[in-house]
């Protein structure tokens, strides 16, 4: 694990780290929520937005990528620059 960020809620953790996976975790019984592939490489950061709707990753594939909490899916991605 190289990042975790709370949800707003306070309710929920995400995870992720060298496996490019995002997991999220209930921290009332600690059981696992949901699992998928964020990145291609591993992920280095995470953040959820104010709301807690969208989360957003940053990884050594370099690029920064946004998800929908609620339905698990990529909604958005930027490549940094590399030069």
């Amino acid at each position: 694990v190289y990042t975790i960020a709370f949800h707003p809620d306070g309710k929920q953790l995400a995870s992720s780290g060298w496996d490019g996976h995002l997991r999220f975790w209930d921290l009332m019984n600690g059981g696992l929520l949901a699992s998928f592939n964020a990145n291609c490489q591993d992920v280095w950061s995470i953040a959820y937005s104010p709301d807690g709707k969208r989360i957003l990753t940053a990884g050594q594939d370099h690029t920064s990528r946004m998800f929908s909490v609620a339905e698990r899916k990529e909604i958005a991605l930027f490549r940094w620059h590399t030069g």
